[in-house]
């Protein structure tokens, strides 16, 4: 039960957070289990503080994350004045893990762009 929970949250298969073989799946057991939040989570920018917002905003959203896809990120990403947002296809909640290389291309050009 605990690994269908993980994968529903993740977006990971349930068989491969159960299996010892799979790193993304040890990781995100070893997270639930090891972690622990020192800080309170920082609370949703309303709309009025999006819309305010005056720097370049990177924003890297996974499509098969329940996070993202339940929730109106796209939509709220796109108020950001100055926003550059990328759906990243196939891929869960840790962009980093997932698309290491691709990310960090992306996020250099990002930077570069916005010297």
């Amino acid at each position: 039960m605990q690994n269908y929970g993980l994968s529903q949250l993740t977006g990971e298969d349930a068989s491969d957070i159960s299996s010892p073989d799979d790193p993304m799946g040890q990781m995100i057991k070893a997270g639930v289990s090891d972690f622990k939040v020192g800080l309170p989570s920082p609370r949703t920018l309303t709309r009025e503080e999006m819309l305010s917002l005056e720097v370049p905003v990177y924003v890297g959203l996974a499509d098969r994350s329940p996070i993202t896809v339940k929730s109106d990120a796209e939509e709220n990403a796109r108020l950001i004045p100055n926003s550059t947002v990328k759906i990243w296809e196939n891929t869960t909640h840790s962009l980093p893990m997932q698309i290491p290389k691709e990310l960090g291309v992306d996020l250099n050009n990002f930077w570069d762009s916005n010297d």
